[in-house]
């Protein structure tokens, strides 16, 4: 008894029934045995014509995307085949394309961000300017103050020499 046997046996079906079944639904005829050395004899026609009329000798074109072409003379399997690599590189490029866009999210909100903080920069340049103008108005006025206090001390000095003279 073989493996495959045991495991149809185990899981209450027979492979015999099974294949048989499975073989007429496939050819429609119900002599496993006979088709099987019709298929080995080579007198079965090939597995192409079994495909459905819509798909039976027709080549399609093996779509790839734009930047390559199908070179002259490669066969449908080459064409598959490339075609099929194409589009795995092509999904992943495209994958790896897709990772910009959070980046050009981060970039937005990182552009917003610094166009705020040049915002609060230049308020504390104006802000500094006029603390600056706010110091040379003061500075200025303490300068006038002390020129007064001077021409004032001098004027108290004059009016007191006279008035000591006077006495």
């Amino acid at each position: 008894m073989s493996l495959i046997d045991t495991m149809f046996r185990r899981n209450g079906g027979d492979l015999q029934a099974d294949v048989s079944e499975r073989w007429r639904d496939i050819h429609g005829e119900d002599d496993l045995e006979s088709g099987m050395a019709q298929i080995v004899s080579g007198q079965v026609s090939q597995p192409r014509d079994y495909a459905p009329p819509a798909v039976r000798g027709v080549e399609r074109p093996v779509e790839v995307p734009t930047y390559v072409q199908h070179a002259e003379g490669v066969d449908t399997i080459g064409k598959i085949t490339s075609g099929a690599v194409i589009t795995q590189y092509e999904q992943l490029a495209s994958t790896i394309e897709a990772m910009r866009e959070p980046l050009k999210q981060w970039i937005a909100e990182y552009e917003s961000a610094l166009a705020a903080l040049n915002e609060q920069i230049a308020e504390i340049d104006a802000t500094a300017a006029h603390i600056r103008d706010l110091g040379a108005g003061t500075f200025k006025r303490l300068q006038q103050s002390s020129l007064a206090i001077a021409e004032t001390r001098k004027a108290c000095t004059d009016v007191r020499a006279k008035i000591e003279a006077a006495i």
